[in-house]
This record gives C-alpha cells, sequence and structure tokens, in this order.
C-alpha cells in the first residue's frame, strides 16, 4: 500500500469511529488508531495449536476430522 492509500485509509477509519461514536454505538473515549490497529490483547503471543505446516491439505484434514 503507498503512503498516500494508508493515509487515505486512516482517515477514512478515523472518519467511521467518529461516526460510530455520533450514533451513540461507542461509549466513553473511542480508541485511537494505534489501538484499533495493534489492540493490546494480541500483544503477546502464546502457543499457536493451529500450527499449519502441510499447508491447506493440513487444514483440510483437520477440520473434516472435527466434523
Amino acid at each position: 500500500m503507498v503512503p498516500d492509500e494508508c493515509n487515505e485509509v486512516k482517515g477514512e477509519l478515523l472518519d467511521l469511529v467518529t461516526q460510530l461514536k455520533d450514533w451513540r454505538h461507542i461509549f466513553g473515549e473511542p480508541c485511537t488508531l494505534d489501538e484499533l490497529l495493534d489492540p493490546e490483547e494480541e500483544w503477546e503471543i502464546g502457543e499457536n495449536i493451529y500450527s499449519f505446516e502441510g499447508g491447506g491439505a493440513e487444514i483440510v484434514g483437520v477440520v473434516q476430522q472435527e466434523l
């Protein structure tokens, strides 16, 4: 994504947050752009039990087993 496009998307996102606040779908202080794009809850990465080194075929196999 080129810088102008990135800034445009960020601006649109902030406009949407403002619109949601105006519509009273957001209570209190809205999140900042950084908080939206990089939430604190996702900072710590634990063990991923869904690691599929075999690619798509392995994913399909696991899904079929769970059905």
